[in-house]
């Protein structure tokens, strides 16, 4: 049996699941529920708006172990470091995982509040890159 973000995908699901998905009220793991919104967040017109509050307010201890991940899907890791959408409680988890690129940390970096930076510094990942540093110094 197909996972539910793949039957979400090739638009195989009616529109009261994806308006449940939506809701994030979908009975599937949390990672997946996660990547179930993202989805919906960023390839729906129509669902988008409700998915993006959603995952705003979704469970911190989820979303902490899907920042933390390396093995989170990339289109999740970069909906989690956008500068519209971080949680600043995810971004220490965020600046460790290794399958976050350096140059959306860099990004990240480049337009940081006063927490951020303050959080950025204290990074082992951020003070080894050349590339973050630059962007934080600028």
């Amino acid at each position: 049996m197909p996972r539910m973000i793949e039957v979400i995908r090739s638009s195989g699901a009616s529109s009261n699941v994806m308006q449940t998905a939506a809701r994030g009220a979908l009975h599937v793991p949390p990672q997946e529920m996660i990547e179930i919104l993202v989805y919906l967040a960023t390839q729906t017109k129509i669902f988008a708006e409700r998915a993006r509050l959603t995952l705003a307010g979704w469970d911190e201890a989820s979303s902490r172990a899907a920042a933390a991940d390396p093995r989170t899907p990339k289109e999740v890791l970069a909906y989690m470091s956008a500068t519209g959408n971080l949680r600043p409680t995810l971004l220490p988890a965020l600046l460790e995982n290794p399958a976050v690129s350096e140059e959306s940390l860099a990004e990240l970096a480049a337009s940081a509040s006063r927490y951020m930076i303050e959080t950025l510094v204290k990074s082992a990942r951020v003070n080894q890159s050349k590339t973050i540093l630059s962007s934080l110094s600028t």
